[in-house]
């Protein structure tokens, strides 16, 4: 049976996820339910309607099609009853403008690394590559397990994004396959970290001390920067970091670019009013490290 894995999108041309030019492979499902969440159409494994109501023209030819009675209308605008749509895509082949959409899609990984192999050049010339990212791509181990084996064959660098909210055994093994390993630490206080992540901390923090022992050349921390959530406690996470042999501390600025999927899902977010933080403000991290010997750096 072909292996297959289920992606949101296929992002060519990228240089904030790795070193070089690299192509992000963003994967389906997430075991975290994180507030601030760019891409909250990742966290279901499930294939999940979206609705863009700047395309909409209210023609409701999407609510006449629907025979499950998945597609309303409350307070003038397209609703989406996500228990009772059963994915038949019908809205998708009435909507004149594409307002409306599904988020989520097997691919064969022969065709992923085939599309991927299109843009070769680009990674050997520049030093980038491939990074697979989520949801949490080590959902779905076994067909990146697949996908990194044939990226490899090829003479690609792979990196992979995770959470660290997986079983140790599955993420070493990844991480002995791949180049490079990119660590999501949202915090470093527990009750924080699952009251915003609803994620298991120990889970995390101890993929985190093995990673920063046993791959820590390998191994770039990243600290999405939340306001009202971990920007008060940068520099104990700094402080953190600081007493493993990591390689480098990245730092990501928050930013709300992802509230218009929010409103495509019919979800609220918390972050809608909150603006983006500029790289500037976090400057005097670097600056703070530099007792370290850390290398931090601001986006990326």
């Amino acid at each position: 049976m072909e292996t297959k894995l289920k992606i949101i999108e296929i992002e060519k041309f990228a240089v904030h996820d790795g070193p070089g030019i690299r192509t992000v492979i963003f994967t389906k499902g997430c075991p975290l339910k994180c507030e601030w969440c760019a891409n909250p159409e990742s966290q279901s494994f499930k294939t999940v309607i979206m609705h863009n109501h700047k395309k909409c023209l209210k023609c409701l030819n999407c609510l006449k099609v629907c025979e499950h009675n998945a597609i309303r209308v409350q307070n003038n605008i397209i609703a989406i009853n996500h228990s009772e749509c059963i994915r038949c895509k019908k809205c998708t082949t009435v909507c004149l403008t594409d307002a409306c959409y599904f988020s989520g899609e097997s691919i064969a990984i022969a065709e992923i690394v085939k599309e991927v192999c299109k843009d070769k050049l680009y990674y050997d010339s520049s030093g980038g590559g491939v990074t697979i990212s989520g949801g949490e791509a080590l959902m779905q181990v076994k067909a990146v397990n697949v996908l990194i084996d044939k990226l490899k064959k090829e003479g690609i660098d792979v990196a992979i994004e995770t959470c660290g909210a997986v079983k140790a055994a599955v993420l070493r093994a990844i991480v002995e396959k791949v180049d490079l390993v990119m660590f999501d630490l949202k915090h470093i206080d527990k009750y924080k970290y699952e009251q915003a992540t609803k994620g298991e901390f120990e889970l995390m923090i101890n993929n985190f001390l093995m990673l920063s022992s046993e791959y820590n050349e390998k191994t770039i921390i990243r600290v999405p920067v939340i306001p009202e959530f971990n920007e008060e406690d940068l520099y104990d996470i700094c402080d953190f970091v600081a007493r493993y042999k990591i390689a480098k501390l990245v730092l990501l600025p928050f930013h709300n670019l992802g509230k218009e999927k929010y409103k495509a899902l019919g979800s609220v977010y918390k972050y809608a009013k909150t603006t983006n933080m500029s790289k500037k403000c976090l400057n005097k991290y670097i600056v703070y490290c530099e007792k370290y010997n850390l290398e931090v750096s601001i986006g990326g």
